[in-house]
């Protein structure tokens, strides 16, 4: 009703209480540096980071690297 968009994908969900993830699947073009790096990670902070990447191609149309 309220028109937020809201986009899931528990594909590769781990659990949030976890300091940090060591789980490293995904897709290499939206993945944070850190997990590329194969690194302990903040999956919170993972997630804004691929988010970022996601819109930034919905505005500009081409991955930003």
């Amino acid at each position: 009703d309220d028109k937020t968009i809201k986009i899931t994908d528990f594909g590769f969900a781990v659990n949030s209480n976890l300091n940090r993830v060591t789980m490293y699947n995904g897709t290499p073009l939206y993945m944070a540096p850190e997990v590329l790096l194969k690194k302990p990670y903040d999956g919170r902070i993972a997630d804004i980071y691929q988010i970022g990447i996601m819109l930034y191609i919905l505005v500009i149309g081409q991955f930003p690297f």
